[in-house]
């Protein structure tokens, strides 16, 4: 108990342990892309390429995922050596959130990694800035270091976080930095093309396809104990037929877990799109506790700029006349 107090009242180590939990969730449900946990494989492998490597694609792609993945993997791909891994989900916590606080959260893990003094992690930008590029040189060929950064376009853009200054144009030896983003935000793509010059670091990751989509969802099902009658298949197959994004197959996963087999047909119905998905979720959730209660629910957590706890949406609703 006085151990989970200390871990709790430090600030990095709750942030590092915040991530991972999310990581380990992320995995536990990863399926496929092999061809692109490869492309990733080889970029952590090769020791003479010293840029970044991007993950791009639309929303609901899958990059949060794969990245997960790939960092679990880290181990395996480096046996030789005793890797070090650093896995942020930017914009999910206010340490992730801002260049500053996220920089200062990075040096302090860094310098808990590798036996360095944090005490001299300076607080203005343009040095901490370099202090943090010049920490990632601590790692070795012993302790390699690779830094997974998902969604930059999360950042705030205050201080021209978006214009990714404070990431090295050239890695240290010994370290790998591996980001996503959405392209047509903020013109990050673009910028990272100015960084990055090797087509190979570049990764556009596009829907799963009909068949994976497919045998996805039977893994996800047969390990959550449910199946799904043949007519309830041919509705799922109509529904993928459309659409193949990871997002979507998750959507039709959550709502095909809720069918009964002796549900009548004409209750198991699929929307063809997320968009779509969504507004049927949300439909089913206003019928079920009402109109106000929903709306006013879903406003409070809209207008909450670092996200709201279930206690504080509760506090506000109670409040709420």
């Amino acid at each position: 108990m006085k151990h989970n107090r200390l871990l709790s009242d430090d600030v990095t180590m709750s942030e590092i342990l915040q991530h991972l939990h999310v990581c380990a969730k992320l995995c536990e449900v990863f399926q496929g892309r092999d061809a692109e946990l490869q492309q990733i494989e080889a970029y952590c492998q090769d020791s003479r390429n010293r840029q970044l490597f991007v993950l791009y694609g639309d929303p609901g792609c899958g990059k949060t995922s794969l990245l997960a993945k790939a960092s679990s993997l880290i181990w395996q791909w480096q046996k030789t050596a005793e890797p070090n891994v650093i896995f942020r989900l930017l914009g999910t916590s206010p340490q992730s959130s801002s260049i500053g606080v996220l920089l200062t959260n990075l040096c302090r893990h860094i310098c808990y990694l590798y036996d360095q003094p944090p005490a001299e992690i300076p607080e203005e930008l343009p040095r901490l800035i370099q202090h943090f590029k010049g920490l990632l040189s601590c790692a070795s060929a012993v302790r390699p270091l690779t830094v997974f950064l998902d969604s930059l376009e999360e950042l705030s853009p205050e201080n021209n976080a978006h214009l990714l200054l404070w990431l090295p144009d050239e890695v240290p030896p010994n370290v790998k930095i591996v980001v996503s983003i959405l392209p047509n935000f903020f013109n990050l793509l673009k910028t990272l093309k100015l960084k990055v010059n090797k087509a190979e670091n570049f990764l556009k990751l596009e829907d799963l396809g009909k068949p994976l989509s497919l045998e996805v969802l039977r893994v996800w099902l047969q390990s959550a104990s449910r199946s799904i009658t043949n007519q309830q298949w041919q509705v799922v197959d109509k529904a993928l037929a459309k659409s193949t994004s990871p997002l979507f197959v998750k959507i039709v996963f959550d709502e095909v877990c809720r069918w009964k087999s002796y549900d009548a047909l004409e209750k198991n119905v699929l929307s063809f799109n997320i968009f779509d998905s969504i507004m049927q979720l949300f439909q089913r959730i206003e019928n079920q506790h009402g109109l106000i209660l929903v709306t006013h629910a879903f406003s409070y957590i809209t207008a909450s700029k670092s996200g709201i706890s279930e206690s504080e949406l509760e506090d506000n609703l109670s409040l709420d006349e």
